[in-house]
């Protein structure tokens, strides 16, 4: 059907009170603006049973420079009992994620990192008992395409997902503890970490009143020891607060009191809580220091960046009984360097030996508690096999005795 006008009802303010009745018609063209007509609108409602579509609300339909790792949301869709979800590069495409059923999450988090640079095509189909919703609209976002710039002195470790435990080439000669298996695999979104174990210099720049007793190698670039796993979250801490970062750990659940504890008695255990959203300087996860240690995805060696000991760690055959500065052996594959060897480092994670499972798992954060922090990577008077990426030990946290116990720091993006 065609026509020149359309209708309008309902009078105006400008109208007489025989054009404001409701049986009133007016036709106007259109393409015509006029003071005196504006509109409203309707919707039909679904029939008992009948499914609409589902509507993505995070990120936004045709957003960009979007993170590779993004969680996807949606709005929940009248009358449907369950969601699937398909991912692809091209329309329609399903290479990434496959028609997954997600039964009645309004959310989806992709394994791994999704490719950079690239416009991601999302799918999303309500179904309930009578079938799946059709017609349904189709979305896209594009992922950025350059990783984030890391502070000075830091290395950023892409997201990716590795093979966690006693891999193949731990094991050589059957080195693997029972605490590294079953091997799982593990997803973790990308993260800066540094260089380097903090040093004897960093130390004293920040917790002034705490010196330790240096009894095997002293020098400012020598990676500080005899600090506890409360005195490396204090020193996290007050670096963020000196570079203008929101603090990560806290005394109460609240995120109200700042942690700040120099604990260094064996027997003595301190509240402290991770506000995973600040963007201050942490401790690694476990998980995260292995990931970094391994290289990330790329080729697996024994140690740290290489399968000779000696090429990247001062270790009990090396060291002359004592540490030594910072970054004299060579990086790994990322450019992270004494990650095996020189000091053991501490891990955010309480310790459990019966931890590992046999399911992928994605950023892992550890037991919810425990006696023990983890402390990974072997020290200056560590024996090789206890230099391997895989190797796991664990530590009471106020334990500040130590003279082959540091730590290095990470930060959230």
């Amino acid at each position: 059907m065609t026509g020149t006008d359309r209708i309008a009802r309902g009078g105006s303010v400008f109208s007489t009170p025989v054009l404001s009745r409701i049986i009133n018609r007016d036709f106007v063209m259109p393409s015509v603006r006029s003071n005196q007509i504006g509109f409203r609108v309707i919707k039909t409602p679904l029939n008992e049973g009948e499914l609409a579509c589902a509507v993505l609300s995070s990120p936004a339909n045709n957003a960009t420079n979007i993170p590779v790792t993004t969680n996807i949301e949606w709005q929940a869709a009248p009358n449907a009992t369950g969601y699937r979800i398909s991912l692809g590069t091209t329309t329609g495409g399903t290479e990434i994620t496959n028609n997954q059923d997600l039964g009645n999450i309004l959310s989806y988090n992709p394994t791994g990192c999704l490719p950079g640079n690239t416009t991601i095509y999302v799918n999303i189909t309500p179904y309930n008992d009578n079938g799946d919703a059709t017609g349904c609209t189709e979305f896209s976002f594009t992922t950025a395409d350059t990783d984030p710039i890391p502070p000075a002195g830091y290395v950023y470790v892409p997201c990716g997902s590795f093979e966690m435990g006693c891999t193949d080439e731990q094991n050589a000669s059957g080195a693997c503890e029972d605490d590294e298996s079953p091997v799982h695999t593990v997803t973790i979104d990308g993260f800066f970490m540094s260089q380097y174990e903090v040093t004897q210099a960093e130390w004293e720049a920040l917790v002034p009143e705490y010196t330790p007793n240096y009894t095997v190698g002293e020098g400012g670039t020598n990676p500080v020891y005899r600090t506890s796993w409360y005195d490396a979250a204090t020193y996290a801490n007050r670096l963020s607060i000196q570079e203008g970062f929101t603090p990560v750990y806290y005394f109460d659940e609240s995120y109200t009191m700042v942690f700040d504890s120099l604990v260094g008695d064996f027997n003595i255990y301190v509240d402290i809580y991770w506000n995973a959203s600040a963007t201050g300087y942490r401790l690694p996860t476990e998980a995260e220091w292995e990931y970094a240690a391994r290289g990330g995805g790329g080729t697996q060696t024994l140690y740290s960046g290489s399968d000779t000991a000696d090429d990247v760690a001062w270790y009990s055959s090396n060291s002359g009984g004592e540490t030594h500065p910072v970054g004299e052996k060579q990086a790994n594959a990322l450019g992270l360097y004494d990650m095996s060897g020189n000091v053991w480092e501490w891990c955010w994670d309480w310790y459990d030996s019966n931890y590992y499972d046999g399911g992928s798992v994605s950023n892992p954060t550890g037991p919810i508690g425990g006696s023990f922090r983890v402390r990974r990577g072997g020290s200056w008077v560590s024996a090789a096999t206890n230099l391997r990426v895989a190797i796991r030990l664990g530590n009471n946290p106020g334990l500040r005795s130590s003279i082959s116990v540091g730590f290095r720091l990470s930060r959230t993006p």
